[in-house]
């Protein structure tokens, strides 16, 4: 349990930290305090989105219970028991057994199959659009199958696509920078969905801007010829 609600957490010790899915947070009665916002990346190429380190959270294993910080991040798991959790609690896990041994105390697992491919989905064009030259357009786009909220890599060659998150039924922004029209057609892959796995802290950047006014100012002296002394002064 988590604040008291009921949820199915993975234990998972390919991911560093532990994570609590924002659809479980809005269930929970109490409001969570935000301590610190993150930036999260995935495995792909450039992913990132904005998230939240939040707690303390109650977590209740069995008859154990934890006070934790936690990650906050759109998920389709409930809540991921990362390696910060199981090494704090000196974790043992019996696979053959499928039991998890915390401060001492056993508590049982169920197994699951699991696969990486079904947190991927590919990216289509729903249908057949054509993008003029240097513009962006909003395109209609559809998954491959659905995977809950994700964060989307680009893979559309001559077109530009920042990354995104959104669910199913949605339009990306794709940005044609060449000098020629770009047609793509109904079931063109234009990226993949990915869940987010990997967390880095945001670094504080603090900037200042300060405007300086320089007046131009010339110290040379002009000589000029004695004969175009006179056109010099009319020009003047």
């Amino acid at each position: 349990m988590v604040n008291g609600l009921v949820v199915q957490a993975v234990v998972d010790t390919a991911v560093e930290v532990s994570f609590i899915s924002d659809r479980v947070v809005t269930q929970l009665p109490e409001e969570v305090p935000v301590l610190e916002h993150v930036y999260m990346k995935t495995a792909g190429r450039g992913l990132q989105m904005n998230g939240s380190v939040v707690g303390p959270v109650t977590i209740q294993l069995g008859g154990m219970v934890f006070q934790e910080r936690v990650y906050l991040a759109p998920i389709e798991d409930c809540m991921l028991l990362g390696l910060d959790f199981l090494k704090k609690h000196g974790a043992t896990i019996d696979i053959v057994g499928a039991t998890m041994c915390l401060n001492g105390q056993v508590v049982p697992m169920s197994q699951e199959g699991w696969s990486v491919e079904a947190r991927v989905a590919n990216v289509t064009v729903a249908r057949t659009v054509t993008i003029p030259p240097s513009s962006v357009a909003m395109i209609k786009c559809s998954l491959g199958k659905p995977i809950g909220t994700f964060a989307i890599e680009a893979e559309c060659g001559d077109l530009i696509m920042s990354v995104n998150v959104s669910e199913a039924g949605f339009r990306l922004p794709l940005v044609n920078m060449s000098g020629h029209l770009v047609r793509l057609k109904q079931g063109r892959l234009v990226g993949r969905a990915e869940e987010v796995r990997l967390v880095r802290p945001v670094p504080e950047v603090r900037t200042s801007i300060r405007m300086v006014r320089e007046a131009a100012q010339c110290d040379e002296v002009i000589t000029v010829p004695d004969h175009l002394r006179d056109l010099y002064e009319r020009s003047k």
